[in-house]
């Protein structure tokens, strides 16, 4: 093979296997980048519904009561009440028409369930949004359980990514390519020092799903099937403790 063409096929295989390997690692960068800023508009969609769960809290008066009755509703009141303990705001609720105090409470807190309800499921689940630039049209809005899923694709594809284009084995390969230069290398006792360095330096770093800052907000069941349940508990709260309830009942009804 003469030295032109030897020199042309080199340059062609470096050519391609520093699109390959640049390629790869940019397609995961941006991947990457995509999937953060998702993440970023799921966690505000948790928080907005912690609002509303923190805000649900407060008009049951975090009684022990209240919490047995979510508890028996597959919500553990402890862990959504350590994901709320910054949450300081309370949700601004219309006031309901109803002919006694007891109804305007009864009717907020069921009103109150159900928007905690629907934002459970559409955090959770993802929902459906109006296109912005066709109104015929619907986008799909990703919930925690698809950023756990792409969590786990991403990873796949950060391990395959780390293991079968190592930036080593990649160098070492394209300096195979030219035997003159490794026997150079060799006379002047050249090394590649620390090999492993390389890896460890370029290696992108697999996500920690927990590390998210994503709470786990637990479904709950249709309002038609805890209604009775709410309201026998509306009415021993504001029975014994109708003070407090008249009070936050103002809050919200004026925030």
């Amino acid at each position: 093979m003469s030295a032109d063409l030897q020199g042309d096929l080199h340059a062609e295989i470096m050519t391609e296997m520093a699109e390959n390997f640049f390629g790869r690692r940019r397609n995961l960068e941006d991947r990457l980048d995509q999937f953060y800023r998702l993440v970023v508009r799921v966690r505000r969609v948790g928080m907005d519904t912690l609002v509303k769960w923190h805000t649900l809290f407060r008009l049951l008066l975090c009684d022990e009561e209240a919490k047995s009755l979510l508890t028996s509703l597959g919500a553990v009141p402890a862990d959504i009440l350590w994901y709320c303990k910054n949450v300081s705001e309370l949700r601004p609720l219309r006031r309901p028409l109803a002919l006694t105090g007891l109804g305007r409470y009864k009717k907020t807190v069921a009103g109150l369930y159900e928007m905690v309800r629907q934002a459970a499921a559409d955090y959770n689940h993802g929902t459906f949004t109006p296109d912005p630039l066709d109104i015929r049209k619907k986008r799909a809005i990703p919930g925690y359980e698809q950023v756990r899923e792409m969590c786990e694709a991403v990873n796949l594809e950060i391990k395959a990514v780390n293991d079968g284009q190592s930036p080593l084995c990649v160098l070492s390969f394209a300096k195979g390519l030219d035997p003159e230069c490794v026997q150079r290398e060799n006379i002047a006792g050249a090394i590649l020092g620390d090999a492993q360095k390389l890896d460890r330096d370029l290696a992108f770093v697999p996500i920690s799903f927990d590390d998210l800052g994503l709470p786990h907000i637990p479904d709950l069941p249709p309002l038609s099937e805890v209604k009775g349940r709410l309201d026998a508990l509306c009415a021993t709260l504001y029975d014994t403790r109708k003070a407090e309830v008249a009070a936050l009942l103002d809050q919200v009804w004026a925030a």
